[in-house]
């Protein structure tokens, strides 16, 4: 084999063997790059079954998309030789690393950290690796963790047949089952020949855990079956009888994933996760003083010595840095502190799995919860019961967008918000909890209402282009009355009426001089006398509020940078905490009556940058691999060929880019304000992009190579910049305002373009046409014109339902647009002098946020990924 080429790679060396065959290292002679194959050996290849597994396990890492497992490029053959063409991952084997080095505490949950991150992206794709062990784990020479070898994967609802590849006989096993994996690494319903799932993946990360803390495996024997009979007889040694200063927490972590019932482990690696992340966030700190671990010597025991108490353990979490955002304002006598993070027996529980369910709340005795569920982008409304799990639709799915739902105090109805999606406006419905006909309560409602305590009320806002207002009514929807009204740059958002009915706190947005800033504040329902709640501000905004029971806080949902995070504020004194800090976001926020359980939406994002050509068929070519990341919000051309984009796969938001083939990514400046839209002006000379840097958001010009920052804009909040093709002016958004203007990319005064609201600017190629969302108020619905940019005169307005980010095509004689259907995302094509559309790209799942045509039109660049909506429940936050 080595000296051969099979196709285009020159085959070198053999690297090693794997369960389905030997691996190889090879030339990519058409790329000039090294890469590895994974070449099916002749026996199996004449094996349908091996050889439809070894297939297998390509495309299900070809469907990952995860920085730390191993990427597939292609599957082929040649000459009769099936082979996979890998990412190759120069480095050691986890083993190897443990066999030679001492761990410090830290280096530990590193490692732990990414692996369980990395394997948390493969479950939520449905796929259970069913074989990790310190073989399977890579630290490349750049210091990067990949998870290899997928050969025993098991795909959700897949069917399997796979022979064992333990060296265990299982002739004269029962054929309920057959055993897959490495024995010592197995969870016990693996190792029984068991249906396994996700906490199986959990139990051998327990196994990787308990070894990197000890030295050993915590199941051991001298045969197959004796270690069998220690994993499902057998408690291991706690960790602390190996070493002494290991953390205690990290002892209880391990325990729980070691558990023989599935039950009683983490249910989701991403639970494993965030735990180990609590853990080395306290490491990190200094909270946690910690020696180093013993090495590892998996080839011989070693004596079980202890390591004398070098540090106690500190009780409280480290405290949260505060935002540099900050509100001003008076706030009434302090209350106690706050705890200064979140809760150290904080559980999560998530209850539903579909990764489509959205908008949730819980009943006051915590009984039901209620959410919205998309099905095939139609939503409806359904109601579970906590105990059992069992879900009934309430209201049917249909073209009709449903929103903030809440139980009635007795918990006999849920009140939601409902319109049709191109209607500005929303109505109240209620419908009984179990299900029945809904009926409207009242028109012209802007988002969930909140019952005043002795139920006979409630209050919701009622926000248009001008002013938004908060409204009390009673229950059936009469006698409504103002109680309090902002001015025109200011805007509430959704309210919760205090346990003893005398205060209403929500949300206020205000653009300030500073710039757009919101708070929470408390009004009188009797009065409409406004207080302040807090000092702390949040640039992005704030959301759903709820009150604690006993009156002595609220919990509210937060944008703080690029992702929604819980919050407590302390009340009368103020004082804010993060109540879960971790890299998820998490919308909207509900309490039981006792204050024990939080219910809230759990959001993950992934969305990558990909490379399309529209010349021929060649498959669509991913050029960035961030997981959790949000790749190409907005992404835009260089005339060199580059692209750039923003991204937040650093935690936060930064101006990338990125060479037409996936190399060469990089940031383009280093700071630690938050950089995002960017724009390329033709000439090549300047990127222009908008920044926090300032107390505003403005737009900010930049040399290509990130250089020589000038800012070019100084209102409150501008955004949406594009470039005008002569690269003289950068036309933008002012959303308090919705007008469009456009300022000389050199610097001066601000001209206006367009009065009218609208959004999303888009200039044409010759320069001379704008594409602008608009809202039409003699039509009451959001509409795609195009606009002369001269005159900011409507030229045409684009009628078709279901447009949806709509782009210039490249010669500018027709738009391109996105449309989803069955859980897919493409572009097509609409020739503005009439015709049909033309679909240009051929996705089976997933969405485009964002995509670009490259200047000659010969290549199209977009943002793809998914968002993961799942509704969890948390206790013991406080």
């Amino acid at each position: 084999m080595i000296g051969r080429t099979l196709n285009h790679y020159k085959v070198l060396s053999r690297i090693g063997r794997g369960g389905m065959g030997e691996v190889f290292l090879a030339e990519d002679t058409r790329l000039g790059r090294k890469v590895a194959l994974k070449v099916l050996t002749p026996e199996m290849a004449t094996d349908g079954d091996r050889r439809s597994r070894f297939e297998r396990e390509a495309k299900t890492i070809a469907a990952l998309n995860h920085p730390n497992i191993v990427t597939v490029f292609s599957v082929e053959n040649a000459e009769e030789i099936h082979f996979i063409t890998m990412e190759l991952v120069e480095g050691k084997s986890l083993t190897e690393i443990l066999a030679d080095k001492k761990l410090s505490v830290s280096q530990l949950l590193d490692y732990a950290v990414t692996l369980a991150d990395a394997v948390t992206g493969a479950h939520r794709k449905g796929i259970t690796h069913r074989d990790l062990k310190p073989d399977n784990v890579m630290l490349s020479n750049d210091g990067r963790l990949k998870v290899l070898d997928f050969g025993l994967a098991k795909v959700a609802g897949g069917v399997t047949h796979e022979e064992t590849v333990t060296s265990l006989d299982t002739g004269n096993m029962t054929r309920e089952g057959v055993i897959l994996g490495t024995v010592a690494y197995m969870a016990p319903e693996q190792a029984e020949g068991k249906a396994v799932d996700a906490r199986s993946d959990v139990f051998s990360l327990g196994v990787i855990l308990y070894q990197m803390a000890t030295g050993e495996r915590p199941f051991q024997g001298d045969t197959t079956i004796s270690t069998i009979t220690a994993i499902l007889r057998d408690e291991p040694e706690p960790i602390s009888s190996f070493n002494t200063t290991l953390p205690r927490h990290l002892g209880r972590i391990i325990k729980r994933c070691l558990q023989k019932d599935p039950e009683r482990r983490y249910q989701t690696a991403q639970d494993l996760r965030n735990d180990l992340q609590g853990l080395r966030d306290e490491v990190d700190s200094g909270e946690l003083q910690t020696g180093e671990l013993p090495a590892v010597a998996s080839a011989r025991p070693r004596p079980r010595w202890l390591i004398p108490l070098l540090a106690v353990v500190v009780l409280a979490v480290v405290a949260v840095l505060a935002s540099q955002f900050a509100g001003r304002g008076a706030t009434d006598d302090a209350a106690p502190a706050l705890a200064p993070g979140p809760s150290r027996d904080m559980e999560i529980h998530r209850l539903t799995a579909t990764g489509k369910a959205r908008e949730a709340t819980i009943s006051a005795g915590g009984r039901y919860v209620a959410y919205v569920i998309d099905e095939a982008g139609r939503p409806g409304l359904w109601v579970t019961q906590v105990s059992t799990g069992s879900k009934v639709p309430i209201v049917a799915a249909s073209e009709t967008a449903l929103w903030d739902p809440i139980f009635s105090p007795d918990g006999d109805h849920v009140y939601y918000c409902a319109s049709e999606e191109s209607v500005q406006r929303s109505d109240l419905f209620r419908v009984p909890t179990l299900g029945g006909s809904p009926r409207k309560v009242l028109d012209d409602v802007s988002g969930r209402v909140s019952f005043s305590p002795d139920g006979r009320q409630f209050v919701f806002h009622r926000s248009d282009q001008e002013e938004s207002k908060l409204v009390v009514a009673d229950i059936d929807g009469g006698n409504q009355r103002v109680i309090s009204m902002t001015r025109a740059s200011e805007r509430y958002d959704d309210p919760a009426w205090s346990p003893d009915g005398k205060l209403i706190a929500t949300s206020l947005a205000t653009f300030t001089d500073e710039g757009p800033m919101a708070t929470v504040v408390g009004i009188s329902p009797e009065d409409g006398a406004q207080k302040r709640l807090t000092d702390k501000g949040w640039l992005f905004g704030v959301g759903e509020i709820a009150w604690l029971p006993d009156g002595s806080g609220v919990i509210v949902n937060a944008n703080e940078a690029h992702k929604t995070e819980i919050w407590e504020i302390a009340y009368p004194g103020g004082q804010a905490r993060r109540v879960i800090n971790d890299l998820n976001s998490y919308h909207g926020v509900g309490l039981t009556a006792n204050g024990e359980t939080l219910i809230t939406q759990l959001n993950q994002s992934t969305f990558n940058v990909w490379l399309l050509s529209m010349e021929d068929d060649s498959p669509p070519v991913q050029i960035t691999s961030g997981a959790d990341a949000d790749d190409g919000s907005r992404l835009t051309w260089a005339p060199d060929g580059r692209i750039v984009y923003d991204s937040t796969v650093r935690g936060k938001w930064e101006i990338w880019t990125v060479e037409a083939d996936g190399t060469n990514a990089q940031p383009l400046m280093a700071t630690e304000a938050q950089n995002a839209g960017p724009a390329v002006s033709r000439d090549g000379k300047y990127i222009v992009f908008i920044s926090n840097r300032t107390k505003a958001v403005n737009l900010f010009r930049a040399n290509l190579d990130g250089g020589d920052v000038v800012q070019l804009t100084q209102g409150k909040l501008d955004v949406d910049p594009v470039v005008t093709p002569d690269s003289r002016w950068v036309v933008y958004l002012q959303p308090e305002s919705g007008t469009l203007h456009k300022v000389p990319i050199d610097g001066g005064e601000s001209v206006p373009v367009r009065d009218k609201r609208g959004n999303s600017p888009i200039l044409s190629p010759d320069g001379e046409r704008l594409i602008v969302h608009t809202y039409h108020e003699d039509r009451d619905r959001w509409l795609w014109d195009i606009v002369s940019l001269e005159s900011g005169e409507t030229v045409q307005t684009l009628e078709r339902e279901g447009l949806k980010d709509v782009r210039w095509a490249p010669h500018g004689n027709a738009v391109t647009y996105t449309f989803d259907e069955n859980d897919a995302c493409n572009v097509y094509r609409w020739p503005l002098d009439g015709g049909e559309p033309e679909q240009l790209t051929n996705f089976e799942r997933d969405h485009i946020r964002e995509f670009q045509w490259s200047a000659d039109g010969k290549h199209l660049v977009v943002s793809r990924g998914d968002t993961v909506q799942d509704i969890v429940l948390l206790r013991h936050f406080r």
